[in-house]
């Protein structure tokens, strides 16, 4: 293996964008890579090593004639969507291929037909990731013939920030202002509980369509003095890491960054129990964090109550979930990425 060519949409600030920067930048140490986009680069996004080459795609003849030129030894989709497009020239050019499905297969945004394509070109890549098992049991059927394999996503621990020992009375949510992060349940579960407890207040990192749905239902319920939607900020970890209790609210996620990273500062999390099975990959309740059903108001505003009331659980979880750390190293997991590749090309080659 001596080339490889990565496909994603964009670089812009999102979890399968850190994620494939982090694979690029890895893999360019080794191997001559180039990465394709759908869009150009722009100031907001992740940097990629100056070594990497990179190409926005326009049409497919133009793909075509850049693999051609290219030769890579293997290609790597990081939006399984954009198989449908890139699918068709890899299979009649052989070009060896791994498509990564980053999100819930069941809860995908798009059309139908949409959908069903890009499923179905699946069965024709040589590898497959899954970001949790609870996918790998949805495709199974699907795929039965594809060497198949889960990789979690990595945290940079070399550019990490320490744990904080001393933090501010506040509940934090990092996402974005979507429905599918559902954090109009996150806002209303603190408010039944705000008054009991005055000292506290609630965070929202994020931006998105529904900033102002979620400014007017926290100024319905008064809240204006309690949440806080901060908007997106590029350094989000400092002002995350000087909470006391991060919150996940969201109906469906793949495997999200911000609650790994939340659990690797040693904060003590709740999170939704919500497919694609992320959260509960990684948390077990009452040992190292807490899970609540989806959309369950109730039970989301008890175990917050239950956290802010209960300092030794809060401790006890904390320690706990720091130890996420050993299993989402960035070193071990871009290996896992690498080798993957490696077996990819070996068992195409038998």
């Amino acid at each position: 293996m001596n080339k490889i060519a990565v496909f994603i949409p964009s670089l812009e600030y999102g979890g399968a964008e850190r994620v494939t920067s982090y694979i690029v930048n890895h893999l360019c140490n080794k191997y001559e890579v180039v990465l394709f986009t759908s869009k150009s680069a722009t100031e907001k996004e992740y940097p990629i090593n100056e070594k990497i080459q990179r190409y926005v795609l326009n049409s497919r003849i133009e793909l075509k004639n850049k693999l051609i030129e290219f030769e890579p030894d293997i290609c790597i989709i990081m939006f399984a969507p954009m198989g449908i497009k890139l699918v068709p020239t890899l299979r009649k050019l052989r070009i060896p291929f791994i498509i990564s499905e980053r999100n819930d297969p069941q809860h995908f945004a798009g059309k139908k037909i949409t959908k069903y394509l890009y499923q179905y070109y699946m069965k024709y890549a040589d590898g497959v990731v899954f970001q949790t098992h609870d996918v790998v049991n949805y495709y199974k059927p699907k795929l039965k013939n594809v060497f198949c394999k889960v990789i979690y996503n990595p945290i940079d621990f070399a550019n990490f920030p320490h744990k904080n020992k001393s933090r501010e009375k506040k509940i934090v949510n990092v996402g974005r202002l979507h429905p599918q992060k559902n954090q109009k349940l996150l806002i209303e579960a603190f408010s039944r509980i705000s008054k009991k407890y005055p000292d506290y207040t609630l965070e929202i990192y994020g931006e998105g369509e529904l900033r102002n749905f979620l400014q007017t239902q926290i100024n319905d319920l008064g809240m204006n003095d309690k949440i806080f939607l901060k908007g997106s900020t590029k350094n989000v970890l400092k002002y995350v890491n000087n909470c006391e209790i991060f919150v996940l609210s969201s109906d469906f996620e793949g495997l999200p960054n911000s609650l790994l990273e939340a659990m690797a500062l040693g904060m003590p999390v709740i999170s939704t129990d919500c497919p694609c099975g992320g959260p509960k990959e990684m948390i077990k309740t009452g040992v190292n964090g807490i899970l609540v059903p989806v959309k369950n108001i109730d039970e989301l505003s008890s175990n917050m109550e239950l956290l802010i009331s209960n300092k030794k659980i809060r401790e006890d979880l904390s320690v706990n979930a720091e130890k996420i750390r050993y299993i989402l190293d960035s070193d071990k997991i871009l290996q896992q990425w690498e080798n993957f590749c490696i077996e990819v090309l070996r068992r195409r080659n038998e």
